[in-house]
C-alpha cells in the first residue's frame, strides 16, 4: 500500500499542472457566436453586465447608466434561461438556478479580469481588447433579447 501511494504521489508530481489561467482563458465572444451552445452568448452577456456592474457600483456609474445596465443584464439572463428551458426539459426554477450559476461564474472570469488588469496597468478593462469587444457584441445581444422578452419593468 506505501508504495502504491509513494507511486501515486511520484506520478502527481510529474503530471504537468495546468494553471487556473490556462484552464479559463476566455476567447472573444464574437468567436464563439456560431459554435457556442445557444443560451451561451446571452448568459455570457449577463455574467459581463454583471461584473462591469460589480466592478464599477452605481455611484460611479450614476443611476441612469445603472439601470440601463440592469435592464440589459435582467434581459439577457431571462434570454438565457428561455432558451435553455426550450431544450432541457428541465423545471423553470432548475433553470433560473442553473443559468445563475453559469453567468456567476462568467462574471467572476470578468472580476478576475478586470483585477488583473487593473494591478497590472491601473486599468481594469478600457485597453482590454476581449473585454470591449465583448461589451460591444453585449450590447447587441441585450438588444435582441430586450425585443425577445420585453420591458422587465412593465
Amino acid at each position: 500500500m506505501k508504495e502504491f501511494i509513494r507511486c501515486a504521489v511520484v506520478a502527481l508530481m510529474l503530471t504537468p499542472a495546468v494553471s487556473a489561467a490556462q484552464a479559463q482563458e476566455m476567447r472573444p465572444l464574437g468567436e464563439l457566436l456560431e459554435t457556442a451552445a445557444a443560451p451561451y452568448p446571452s448568459t455570457r452577456c449577463a455574467g459581463w453586465y454583471q461584473a462591469l456592474m460589480e466592478w464599477g457600483g452605481k455611484k460611479r456609474f450614476g443611476d441612469e447608466a445603472w439601470m440601463t445596465m440592469d435592464t440589459a443584464r435582467r434581459s439577457v439572463f431571462l434570454h438565457s434561461v428561455l432558451i435553455f428551458n426550450q431544450e432541457s426539459g428541465n423545471t423553470m426554477e432548475t433553470d433560473v438556478e442553473l443559468v445563475a450559476e453559469s453567468a456567476r461564474n462568467i462574471a467572476d472570469l470578468y472580476l478576475a479580469r478586470m483585477r488583473s488588469n487593473y494591478a497590472a496597468q491601473g486599468e481594469a478593462y478600457a485597453q482590454d481588447e476581449l473585454i470591449k469587444s465583448d461589451m460591444f457584441v453585449c450590447q447587441i445581444v441585450a438588444e435582441l433579447a430586450l425585443a425577445k422578452v420585453g420591458d422587465l419593468d412593465q
